[in-house]
């Protein structure tokens, strides 16, 4: 199938002998083909990668795999049995170790020419290889902060009078994430007040030892403030219920050569399809000025799918309404 005109993927995949930088734009390269799901949700963002028909030791690379030849000098050998094997002409066999384990980082941008931008950062969980009629296929499972996600601990006492905003710096340091402190303290502070718990004293009202996984108490703690976060691109991100990131907003109109479809999906949440853009992101504010809607919104979840060989390469992102976007609506 022929390369789709003006499509552009960057792969970056940190493996222990370096990194990998592996490009599809106009002048060829390999064929690859993701998806890549981001939202607000306490969850990790996942991205699935195929590429197709790489070198055995690029697939070795990533893999974690090493081969090796061993001849035999002697003329006898033991089996694993236990059996002695005389003669002269042993030959040599090929020895593959490989070590499934391997951690390797992920970086995806894609785009079309002049918008090319960054999709996902993470990490791998599973790596596999196979071979389909004529191709070579490297599939590649990652995750966005997966492993402070699964793996992050904490044990730590605090006292009394506390800042909630210091166990939350504490809990998504444990995780592997940094914020800004002045960012977490002033997001909790306003979100905390307009909770449906309405808490106007940001700080513990007993002392307590935090001790185990720290992904199951952050997730308590910013769902009672009505605070939402995620890991997007190795960041952690906080997001207040009604706010979005601190960035210009994503405008979408009838004459945009991007919009693809607008579809209702329930009161005044929408669904939005564009051509893929790494612009659409969760909390990113989005400024619609159609036909069908007009007004401002947040992107809850995003959806990028994308091909080098044609098929579908588009973003698909779900709305929902927001008052105004401050400073803009």
């Amino acid at each position: 199938m022929p390369r789709r005109f003006g499509r552009e993927v960057q792969l970056k995949l940190g493996v222990a002998a370096g990194l990998l930088d592996l490009r599809v734009d106009r002048k060829g390269g390999l064929d690859v083909e993701f998806e890549v799901e981001k939202s607000l949700d306490f969850a990790a963002n996942r991205c699935s990668v195929r590429i197709f028909n790489l070198a055995q030791r690029t697939r070795d690379l990533i893999t974690g795999t090493v081969r090796s030849t061993i001849d035999f000098s002697d003329d006898f050998i033991f089996t694993p049995s236990g059996k002695l094997v005389t003669g002269t002409d042993l030959g040599s066999f090929s020895k593959v170790t490989t070590d499934g384990h391997q951690i390797v980082g992920v970086t995806l941008l894609a785009g079309h020419e002049r918008n090319v931008g960054q999709l996902f950062e993470g990490t791998t969980k599973h790596v596999r290889n196979w071979h389909e009629r004529v191709d070579w296929i490297t599939e590649l499972e990652c995750g966005d902060g997966h492993e402070g996600l699964t793996k992050g601990k904490i044990a730590m006492p605090y006292a009394k009078g506390t800042p909630i905003s210091t166990v939350v710096l504490d809990l998504i340091s444990a995780m592997g994430g940094s914020i800004d402190p002045g960012t977490v303290t002033a997001i909790i502070g306003i979100a905390a007040g307009k909770s449906k718990h309405k808490i106007h004293d940001v700080k513990l009202g007993r002392g307590f030892s935090a001790y185990g996984p720290a992904y199951p108490l952050l997730k308590q703690i910013l769902e009672y403030i009505d605070v939402r976060w995620t890991f997007q691109d190795g960041e952690f991100i906080l997001i207040g219920s009604d706010t979005t990131l601190p960035e210009p907003p994503f405008v979408v109109t009838d004459q945009g050569t991007g919009l693809l479809a607008l579809n209702p999906i329930e009161g005044d949440a929408w669904e939005l399809v564009h051509l893929l853009d790494h612009g659409l992101k969760p909390g990113k504010a989005v400024a619609l000025a159609t036909s069908k809607a007009q007004g401002a919104f947040r992107v809850e979840k995003v959806r990028h799918v994308g091909a080098s060989r044609g098929g579908e390469f588009t973003s698909t992102a779900e709305l929902t309404k927001l008052e105004t976007i401050p400073g803009v609506l």
